[in-house]
């Protein structure tokens, strides 16, 4: 069982890679991105962004210390078919 920060993180991150990866999430049904003349390109371009935001509490020796935090990444890229 994952603890921590990373236990937020896993259902909506999960969820943002499965949609990034799907078919029909590229314009051509075939795969890759869609020329001005039409065609295909030979890669995919894939926009991923992940959001996240919380709270926290640190425990040890003196009183616990709690904050929040928040976290908005974004990425941007191309990606080429697998054979």
């Amino acid at each position: 069982m994952a603890k921590g920060f990373f236990r937020c993180l896993r259902a909506p991150l999960a969820g943002a890679l499965l949609l990034a990866g799907l078919p029909w999430s590229t314009p051509a049904a075939g795969g890759g991105s869609v020329k001005a003349g039409g065609g295909t390109a030979p890669w995919w371009e894939v926009r991923l962004s992940v959001a996240a935001e919380g709270k926290y509490v640190l425990r040890g020796d003196g009183p616990p210390v709690t904050g929040f935090y928040a976290l908005e990444a974004r990425w941007e890229g191309r990606l080429e078919p697998d054979a």
